[in-house]
């Protein structure tokens, strides 16, 4: 999504006017991860090492997340969105998002992946 980003749109569509004074940080703080996170290590250890440790750290976070989004959304109790599901499609944003996923792991465990 940065190349769209950087082309002023966002999902296909041009940014919104009123997202204007949120648009420019919001691309700033996204370049500067990625300097931070690629370009800074690879311009200090341009070598195949570097980019496998950025690598691995990107396949480690990545199944870390998968892992509990996969358990907090098919966990008895958890509701489903459509015609089988116990949920209507009319149902709000936030009505679904509370109601198909559950709490894993407790208070702790639910904070740390970003609930509350």
């Amino acid at each position: 999504d940065t190349p769209e980003l950087l082309g002023g749109r966002g999902g296909g569509e041009p940014i919104s006017q009123l997202a204007r004074d949120l648009f420019a940080p919001a691309l700033l703080m996204k370049l500067a991860f990625w300097a931070r996170f690629v370009g800074a290590p690879l311009y200090r250890y341009p070598e195949l090492h570097t980019v496998a440790c950025i690598c691995a750290t990107v396949m480690a976070g990545s199944f870390y997340l998968a892992f509990f989004f996969f358990i907090s959304h098919n966990f008895d109790g958890v509701a489903s969105v459509g015609p089988e599901g116990s949920l209507p499609r009319t149902a709000t944003f936030v009505q679904r998002q509370v109601e198909t996923s559950s709490n894993v792991g407790g208070k702790w465990l639910g904070g740390v992946n970003g609930g509350g």
